[in-house]
């Protein structure tokens, strides 16, 4: 009687390591395609666009976010300042696979994988109100003393082409809001700014607070961008953006998108 007791005990553990060793592979198989279903990217400070406190993070991710559902994906966003969040999103070994959201530009094409397009910026100078500026080509522009511009930011082709050459003096700042002070102290003559970003800061950042009504926009943009998400140009990245642009040209995505734009 004994010994049957001991050998029932036996089958018993070995059922149970039995169960157990399946449950342990379910979990690791369930973990592995959850994780395959993630997408990490970079993004910025940006509103209305991007934001960590933003609702849905901002009007751009929200899309972004509600596109990657629609294939079954889920997107998980994070912050940096712009330099840091293109470098991680470009960098294979971060664990991100690209970033957004981005401006189209020819040079960055050669580690750049361009999704459709997301939305649109429109991209212009702010200017005192006190001293507005005059222009209808770059050609006035190159005539200012100096015009602020954020470190790494895409403007427009023939500005940025200007601004390499020297033909158009600028000064250089770490952000929108550090940008928009310096205008406000009079060390630019204007800055480029999304008109949106620009409203944004104005009405929202207690630290410019004083200048909202010192600051507009002037009235004639320097361009309508498009708005696009970035993925390395790699075979994971060449998959999400195959992915990415399906799921945004199907019907239900475009009615969406028609919403989230300004």
């Amino acid at each position: 009687m004994q010994v049957k007791q001991v050998g029932l005990s036996q089958k018993w553990c070995d059922m149970l390591k039995a169960v157990s060793t399946l449950i342990l592979t379910l979990m690791v198989v369930t973990l592995s395609y959850g994780q395959d279903k993630i997408v990490s990217m970079t993004s910025l400070e940006w509103p209305p666009y991007t934001g960590k406190n933003l609702p849905q993070q901002g009007k751009t991710i929200e899309t972004a976010r509600q596109v990657f559902a629609t294939m079954g994906y889920e997107l998980q966003t994070v912050f940096y300042p712009w330099a840091r969040a293109v470098n991680l999103g470009l960098d294979e070994k971060s664990g991100f696979v690209g970033y957004f959201p981005e401006y189209y530009d020819v040079n960055l094409q050669k580690k750049c994988l361009f999704s459709e397009s997301i939305g649109f910026s429109p991209l212009g100078f702010a200017q005192l109100k006190s001293s507005p500026i005059e222009w209808r080509n770059l050609d006035d522009i190159a005539k200012l003393e100096r015009v602020g511009v954020v470190r790494d930011y895409v403007n427009s082709p023939d500005f940025d082409l200007r601004v390499a050459k020297g033909n158009i003096k600028v000064d250089e700042a770490i952000s929108d809001v550090e940008n928009i002070k310096k205008l406000g102290a009079k060390r630019v003559s204007a800055i480029v700014i999304d008109k949106y970003v620009l409203e944004y800061w104005l009405s929202h950042e207690p630290q410019l607070a004083y200048l909202k009504d010192q600051i507009e926009m002037n009235d004639n943009l320097l361009d309508r961008k498009n708005l696009y998400l970035c993925f390395q140009k790699n075979e994971k990245g060449e998959e999400l953006l195959r992915l990415f642009n399906e799921g945004l040209n199907k019907q239900k995505m475009k009615s969406f998108m028609r919403g989230s734009m300004h």
